[in-house]
């Protein structure tokens, strides 16, 4: 239910020393949108990836505070996710956790969700030294300057307590930013490495059910030779090191075209790194400063493309800059395609924006995005109150900005959430998939509008599976919806096309939605009778006598949703808990929906 948890950051490290994790009352915290094996399998690929830096406004905004979301008018998020690989939420707290929200929203689309750990400003020095040397390294910045001073040796304290929350919260990994000079200059550099390399390590071995070990990426700006503030803006001798011991390197984002060919020329002759190049993530700052190119909508697309020829993979930075540049909140999504829409041209990666299903081959999308002025389930308006929440963001597809003459989000309409999808008369929707396992139940299922309710218009959905063989790719299966839609409530239509026939494992699955006149889509799945009931059914319960009956054919921890006949607020529940609810407030209808488990927070 919603519990008015708050998201969790630290301004200090002697808050985190001191922070205990308690398993009831931290377990809002905790991601319920695991990270699919398939997703895992695909980020451990030797391709060009994305990695997308979310600063905005300082962080942790009045919507992404409350584990809960918030309820502006107009909220922002990031409907390009599809071709993120990984999300880093940043803001100027010691330790930045990302919000809950924004880890299930990344892991419905396949990436990862890391926090910032961050060291700026001469404020910071004294934590700097507590990070690695535990209090003997604060105590050392009190002695005479003129005094020699040797360092204390290295205490790993700290290091175990970030392993220690990542575990708790079973969070993907970190972005460690150091952004002040080391005071014990090459020897405590050398120090850092050593650190780094401890931390990397302990993350990769800790204890998560995650398909894909915890990561750590070091941002350039400390070098590793002697400890300078020195960015580097790529790989180069000073800091290649930390590529050595973190994951990967996030570089600082005032290269200029020369200076990156440059670097990477020069990281191409170091066989370990060369082997690591797509771990090297060449910074873009999208609000433009000292930046090729001058960011923004103009600019952006003109760093990457020298990224894309150097061969590297790309961190974009402060995305958001669409939404606190735009002329007025409610139009930042025109300058979103307006940015979104060059760069991912110019990315130009066959690779990225593809879906992915869970473990066990079921994939849910309503074509909802992050926030609405309304919300409705099963295509009935249920509230038209302002809400804000990222867990309940669906996975988008990137003809948003690639097709957008003829794919656009609708915010006026939905099946379930804000949004759904309109796709112009004769437009060919293609939806590619991660390679995916199929299973002899397997459904494919739409649902969809017609928006001139008067005509008809029929709908096809084509589902190709691929086998990639050396040398190109081969068309397994090809099976189209042939048969007449159930007619649903409200106007929504529902069309099935089961893939018995289809085979087991594939290396490419691509979906094609084609209609004969404009239409709205509001959800498309890959769904399995076999494990949970239709997706479009909902059964009003409006007892707890009733709910019981129906809750034994169910696990416990199936989510349903509670709709308050007063208020029209909502609120999540799980089986255990709805039982409570229902007896605590007479006016709650509850609506049941188990194929909601891909909804879950």
């Amino acid at each position: 239910m919603i519990s008015g948890m708050q998201n969790l950051y630290f301004d200090t490290l002697c808050d985190l020393v001191g922070w205990t994790y308690d398993a009831d009352l931290h377990a809002p915290l905790v991601p319920k949108v695991p990270l699919p094996r398939a997703a895992a399998r695909r980020l451990a690929q030797h391709r060009r990836k994305l990695l997308v830096c979310h600063d905005m406004m300082g962080g942790y905004t009045a919507e992404d505070r409350s584990v809960d979301g918030g309820s502006a008018e107009t909220g922002f998020t990031l409907h390009a996710t599809a071709a993120v690989d990984i999300f880093v939420y940043f803001s100027h707290h010691r330790i930045t956790v990302p919000p809950v929200q924004w880890t299930n929203l990344a892991h419905r689309n396949g990436a990862l969700s890391l926090g910032t750990i961050i060291f700026e400003w001469k404020e910071a020095v004294p934590d700097l030294m507590r990070f690695m040397y535990g209090e003997p390294g604060v105590a050392l910045l009190s002695e005479p300057a003129d005094k020699p001073r040797s360092l204390p040796p290295l205490d790993f304290t700290v290091c175990d307590r970030i392993v220690a929350l990542t575990e708790a919260l079973q969070l993907d990994g970190w972005l460690l930013n150091i952004e002040v000079p080391l005071p014990g200059g090459p020897a405590q550099a050398r120090d850092l490495a050593v650190l780094v390399g401890y931390l990397t390590t302990a993350l990769h071995r800790s204890r998560t059910t995650s398909p894909h070990r915890p990561v750590l990426i070091w941002y350039d700006a400390v070098t590793a030779d002697n400890g300078h503030l020195a960015w580097q803006d790529g790989v180069t001798p000073r800091n290649a090191r930390f590529l050595d011991v973190a994951s990967a390197v996030f570089t600082n984002y005032t290269w200029t075209p020369d200076h990156l060919q440059t670097t990477t020329a020069g990281a191409a002759a170091v066989p370990s790194v060369q082997a690591r190049r797509h771990e090297v993530f060449t910074g873009i700052d999208v609000f433009g400063r000292n930046m090729h190119g001058g960011g923004g909508a103009d600019g952006t697309h003109v760093a990457q493309r020298c990224i894309t020829a150097a061969g590297t993979s790309t961190a974009l930075f402060a995305p958001g800059w669409v939404y606190e540049n735009a002329p007025q909140r409610d139009a930042w999504m025109d300058v979103e395609a307006a940015l979104w829409a060059p760069f991912l041209e110019a990315f130009d990666n066959p690779d990225n924006g593809h879906w992915v299903a869970d473990d066990e081959g079921q994939f849910n999308t309503y074509f909802s995005t992050a926030f609405g002025s309304l919300f409705a389930l099963d295509g009935e308006i249920r509230s038209t109150r302002p809400w804000v929440n990222h867990s309940l963001q669906t996975p988008l597809p990137l003809s948003l900005f690639t097709d957008r003459n003829h794919v656009r989000l609708d915010t006026s309409a939905a099946y379930f959430g804000g949004s759904c999808l309109t796709l112009a008369s004769d437009f060919a929707l293609r939806l590619p998939f991660v390679p995916a396992q199929l299973h002899d139940d397997t459904i494919g299922w739409i649902v969809y509008r017609p928006i001139n309710e008067s005509s008809s218009v029929d709908v096809t959905m084509t589902v190709s599976i691929f086998d990639r063989e050396l040398g190109g790719t081969r068309k397994l299966h090809t099976s189209t919806v042939d048969s007449s839609p159930v007619q649903l409530k409200h106007g929504w239509q529902l069309a099935r096309l089961p893939l018995r026939e289809a085979g087991a494992q594939c290396s490419l699955l691509e979906i094609t939605i084609c209609a004969t006149g404009d239409v709205r889509l509001g959800q498309l799945a890959l769904h399995r009778p076999s494990l949970a009931a239709a997706p479009i059914e909902f059964i009003d319960l409006p007892s707890r006598q009733d709910f019981a009956l129906l809750s034994a054919q169910f696990p416990p921890g199936t989510p349903a949703l509670v709709v308050s006949r007063k208020t029209g607020e909502l609120e999540r529940v799980v089986v255990q808990d709805v039982g409570d609810a229902v007896e605590g407030d007479s006016e709650l209808s509850i609506e049941w929906h188990p194929f909601w488990k891909s909804l879950s927070y």
